[in-house]
């Protein structure tokens, strides 16, 4: 159970006291391996609302259209993406689109991990971002 949570959580702090007090919540004894895989789809929701919602509010729509097509090209169990298909997938050769990256990256909300690579600095803000709407060419 323990090693479930963890993985839920991603090592981020809120995240971890989150599926804490949700499992905790969920059982009636121990928290089981169970009771994390029940409150899953809850904690990440409420990471949407409380996290996720307010550290986009404000964003600009060319960084919200650069986020949603990052979201779109993030496949399960990756974390990285190439700069150069967001750029792509907004209308933009790549390096029309650094001044976008770097804003972002100025706001915390996403780090190049490697060259021409980027990912959210956030977990599960991906899912947040494909939920919230689809993403509109910017010119």
């Amino acid at each position: 159970s323990a090693r479930s949570a963890v993985q839920l959580a991603q090592g981020y702090p809120y995240l971890v006291q989150l599926v804490g007090y949700l499992a905790w919540d969920h059982t009636e004894d121990a928290i089981t391996q169970d009771d994390v895989a029940a409150i899953a789809e809850e904690a990440i929701e409420t990471m949407g609302t409380q996290v996720h919602a307010p550290s986009l509010k404000g964003v600009p729509s060319a960084q919200l259209a650069y986020l949603r097509a990052m979201a779109d090209l993030t496949e399960p169990g990756r974390n990285t993406v190439s700069s150069t298909d967001v750029a792509e997938a907004v209308g933009k050769k790549p390096n029309q689109a650094t001044d976008t990256r770097g804003k972002l990256m100025d706001r915390g909300l996403i780090e190049a991990p490697a060259w021409g690579r980027v990912s959210f600095t956030l977990p599960y803000i991906a899912e947040h971002l494909r939920s919230q709407g689809r993403r509109t060419r910017i010119s």
